[in-house]
């Protein structure tokens, strides 16, 4: 009784409420992964809605297929829900696995062919359709398969030819309507010439339309043509009323053209009453023909309007069937208000069959419910990355402590759990490559993570198995060491307790060893050596107790021999203070020797010895202190050379630096004693700082020499290519040769010292020697040159003579003007053609050849008038060129000769305060460099004037000066 009452007071899940509508609820709720509670709910609720719920969060192929088998059980809704959870689960299953089961309970063929139409597995798709045995749920699947196999499978095992028009008239792939045409042609009736028509109005793809038109233009050029009895035109009468009744309008056309041309080939005579017939009855058919043409284009229209009505549904389909991602339900959930909306458009209740309407209907609602599956399925595996994210994070983490111990303990299941999800989300869709990509990245650090781990794993073996051979060795060492104290003679008694505590404690415990065999081994082999040694101590002990009586009158010996340092007068000591250091330090030591002896009579003679020690102790005291601080400061002083010698043991001033530790070595050798141990360290730190350093110098100077005889072999080359270039004909191409030679020798490094200079006064004279052959052939040169210039100047000057004494001697023996200014003008053509002379001699000579210009002219101004060389047009040129100078110098700027510094400096303060104000500084700072450069061109039109003599010519030379110089000061200053 208590029992059942608490069982009352017990929380119960909502799915087991009374309540039907909480407990539908629930059910929605209930998580996909349970699929068992789903299946107890769909069987044994009593609520028929409670139950619906259930089968339709179902997706367990097994259990789907349970409440199918067991139909009688369950009401229509249930039946109707669980039909569509398994239509739906054929549908979307990735594979062909646990669907045989679900496909063998549906009964109703159009379920099995929405299976075939839209399943997503070719595999499940052709077991669907191979179950099919109505040709229009066969002919619905050839139209509409998502698979071409399939549809083609479908096709094959169709008969009825209804079906083949319609399948060459609707179907999606292009290959089967191909084939259901031509098996709707080839059959054993011929296909009547209207349908042929429809499908050649309305295929769905141009090539079956181009197939149908070539049908029924075959048909029509093959039609036997009707015999003609009697009078020809009667037969052709005869034969248009015939076409009344056609109904191909293509073959209708043809045939009337045919009998046209036949008719109007006619010679005879035609009576009228046969040619009157022949026009009712041509009227007749073209009636008929634009009565089959006018319902051939209502016809048209109307596909056209179905076509176009059916458009947006068909690309809504397509659209839901490639939704995928994290928004893809929601999608679907627009696309069902846009499909509803679609489907109540009065296009679509007007033009669209209610079959057609029906079979859309069913397609979206299977592309929904796939697209929800997928989306599903998309959720599922993100968050099994995600689960698999946060785990390697976890991996690594353990990974990173290298704790091996904590490795070991939770890599198991760390590795389990991995392994669990990547098993969900093994099979990644193709379209997802994101996904794929953090998977591989996944993939890869688990993979670097179990490197690191087995890694971690082996270094922790090797680590253990090393520690083991320690181990091994450590106790092989100590019983070895245990085994030699047992045969040594000379074993003292603190060194065999020693080992003999060590012996026990390893026995006792054990450190961790490679084998068990070892570990025997080593267990069987102290124990012996530890017997043994145990022996050996008890007989030390027994010798130790003698050796105390022993020792006691070895410290009475001391304690008097103490006390005799004791009793020796300060004043007059017989022993000076090393002396007396020394024997109180042997006295020290001997006591150490002899401290073991009994208790009772050794504290009566410490304390004898001890009193005497107190008493001699002072004395040796200023004695140690002293040595003391003569040792600190001989340790601080190495100390000091050690620093230096080791800062200079990287130097490179060879001279220098082995001078100064030559120097610290001498240094070292006189200094006086220091502790023993710190002084063997920094003796040793100093030695290898200096042979360091001299090392490096020995090495350095061996690669010096090698560069010096390297350079010096250069150097010696370059002298010998100069000294073949001395008696070289083409001095031109020599000295190019030379000066590469000397631009080379700047490049060639050092040579040894005793060898630098004898190369050099080598290589130089080679060089002058050189130079000087090619100074003496330009000399030679030049002296040719200079010898035609100053035969031009002799020839020029000698006119001049000639010219002077002919005018003496009779005016009328002078040769004519124009013989005088042509010779003058081919001296100075030639003049100007001779070759250069150096700078000195040219001033010289070209002075000297203007001088003599100046006095043939001077002398002859006649003969000259007119002339460039004529002086009054020199003296024109030259005013003319001072007038442009002064030009450029303003007039104001002159007469400021005659004003005072002060009237000077106030003029010019005004011009710049104006020039300030008026903003032109720039202007006027261009004007003057403008100005400064008109003057250097004058002056240089001045220089090509020449020379010219007279009294006019120098005060136009000094006018023209002083404008050029006021000139040059106004616009620069």
């Amino acid at each position: 009784m208590p029992m059942k009452l608490l069982e009352r007071f017990r929380t119960q899940p909502e799915w087991q409420s009374d309540d039907p509508a909480m407990r539908a609820s629930a059910v929605r709720e209930l998580a996909d992964g349970e699929q068992g509670l789903l299946g107890e709910i769909a069987r044994q609720d009593d609520d028929p809605g409670v139950r619906q719920a259930a089968v339709e969060r179902l997706t367990d192929a097994a259990t789907i297929a349970d409440l199918l088998a067991a139909g009688a059980e369950h009401d229509e809704g249930v039946l109707g829900a669980a039909t569509t959870a398994a239509r739906n689960l054929l549908i979307a299953a990735p594979d062909a696995t646990n669907t045989d089961a679900v496909l063998a309970v549906l009964s109703d063929e159009r379920d099995v062919a929405a299976v075939a139409r839209s399943a997503t597995t070719e595999a499940v798709s052709r077991a669907a359709a191979s179950r099919l045995t109505e040709d229009k749920m066969l002919g619905a699947v050839a139209r509409r398969a998502r698979h071409a196999g399939v549809a083609r499978e479908a096709l094959e095992r169709l008969v009825d030819r209804d079906e083949l028009s319609a399948i060459a008239l609707k179907a999606d792939d292009k290959t089967v309507a191909l084939a259901a045409f031509d098996r709707f042609v080839a059959g054993d009736s011929a296909p009547a010439p209207g349908t042929l028509e429809e499908i050649a109005r309305r295929a769905r793809h141009k090539v079956v339309s181009r197939r149908a038109r070539a049908a029924l233009t075959a048909r029509a050029t093959v039609v036997v043509e009707p015999p003609i009895v009697g009078d020809a035109a009667s037969a052709l009468c005869e034969a248009v009323d015939v076409l009344r009744a056609t109904s191909d309008l293509e073959a209708g056309r043809l045939e009337l053209d045919r009998v046209v041309q036949r008719w109007a080939a006619l010679d005879a005579p035609i009576p009228p009453a046969v040619a009157s017939r022949f026009a009712q009855a041509r009227r007749a058919v073209e009636d008929r023909l634009l009565g089959l043409e006018l319902v051939a284009t209502q016809t048209r229209q109307a596909d056209a309007q179905r076509a176009a009505a059916l458009a947006p549904l068909v690309s809504l389909c397509e659209h839901v069937e490639q939704l995928d991602g994290p928004l893809a339900r929601d999608h679907v959930v627009e696309a069902r208000v846009r499909w509803e909306g679609l489907m109540l458009a009065d296009a679509v209740q007007t033009t669209v069959d209610p079959t057609d309407r029906e079979e859309l209907a069913r397609r979206f609602a299977d592309v929904g419910v796939a697209c929800e599956r997928r989306h599903d399925a998309w959720v599922a595996r993100h968050e099994r990355v995600h689960q698999l994210e946060s785990l390697i994070n976890d991996i690594e983490t353990v990974v990173q402590t290298e704790d091996v111990a904590q490795i070991r303990a939770r890599w198991p299941a760390l590795d389990k759990t991995w392994t669990t999800l990547m098993v969900a989300v093994a099979e990644i869709p193709a379209g997802e490559t994101e996904t794929a990509a953090v998977v591989t990245a996944l993939e890869q650090r688990k993979a670097a993570a179990e490197k690191a781990r087995r890694a971690l794993s082996a270094r922790a073996r090797a680590d253990r198995l090393r520690q083991q051979q320690h181990n091994l060795a450590a106790l092989d060492r100590l019983a070895a060491a245990v085994d030699a104290s047992v045969a040594d003679e000379t074993l003292r008694l603190g060194e065999a307790e020693r080992q003999l505590r060590a012996a026990r404690q390893a026995l006792d415990k054990l450190p961790p060893l490679p084998t068990r065999n070892d570990r025997d081994h080593m267990t069987q082999r102290l124990r012996r050596g530890h017997s043994a040694l145990l022996g050996r101590v008890r007989e030390l002990r027994d010798f130790a107790d003698w050796q105390r009586w022993a020792n006691l009158g070895l410290q009475e010996e001391l304690c008097r021999e103490m006390e005799a340092l004791s009793a020796a007068p300060p004043d007059r000591p017989e022993l000076d203070d090393a002396q007396l250091a020394g024997r109180f330090r042997d006295l020290m030591e001997r006591w150490r020797q002899v401290a073991d002896v009994p208790k009772d009579k050794g504290d009566v003679l410490w304390r004898r010895f001890k009193q005497a020690h107190d008493a001699v102790y002072p004395r040796c005291q200023a004695y140690l202190d002293a040595r003391r601080a003569a040792r600190a400061e001989g340790l601080a002083r190495r100390q000091a050379i050690v620093a230096e010698a080791e800062g200079l043991s990287a130097s490179t001033d060879w001279m220098k630096t082995a001078q100064r530790l030559t120097a610290l070595q001498a240094e070292w050798k006189a200094l006086g004693p220091a502790p023993l141990k710190d002084q063997r360290a920094l003796w040793n730190r100093f030695r290898t700082a200096c042979s360091g350093f001299f090392t490096r110098r020995k090495s350095d100077l061996a690669e010096r020499k090698k560069l010096w005889t390297k350079h010096l072999e250069q150097k010696e080359a370059l002298c010998a290519r100069v000294e073949a270039l001395g008696t070289a004909d083409d001095l031109g191409l020599a000295t190019e040769e030379v000066r590469r030679a000397q631009a080379e020798w700047k490049t060639i490094g050092a040579v040894r010292r005793t060898r630098a200079e004898a190369v050099w006064q080598r290589f130089r004279t080679a060089c002058d020697a050189l130079f000087e052959r090619v100074q003496d052939g330009a000399r030679e040169a030049a002296a040719e040159r200079i010898a035609t210039r100053e035969a031009l100047c002799a020839e020029l000057e000698s006119l001049a003579a000639t010219r002077d004494e002919a005018d003496d001697a009779s005016p009328s023996t002078a040769p004519a003007s124009d013989v005088l200014i042509d010779t003058v003008r081919d001296l100075q053509n030639k003049w100007r053609q001779a070759a250069e002379v150096p700078p000195d001699i040219r001033r010289t000579l070209a002075t000297r050849f203007g001088r003599a210009v100046t006095k043939v002219v001077a002398a002859h101004p006649e003969a000259f008038r007119g002339t460039d060389l004529d002086p009054a047009r020199f003296l024109k040129r030259l005013e003319a060129l001072c007038t442009r100078a002064e030009a450029l110098a303003p007039t104001a700027a002159l007469d400021d000769a005659g004003a005072s510094p002060s009237e000077i400096l106030a003029k010019k303060w005004r011009e710049q305060l104006a020039s300030n104000t008026m903003g032109s500084r720039g202007d006027d700072t261009a004007r003057r460099r403008a100005a400064v450069e008109d003057v250097k061109r004058l002056m240089l039109e001045r220089r090509k004037l020449g020379r010219v003599s007279g009294q006019d010519a120098q005060k136009l030379d000094e006018r023209f000066r002083l404008a050029c110089e006021q000139a040059f000061q106004q616009n620069q200053a």
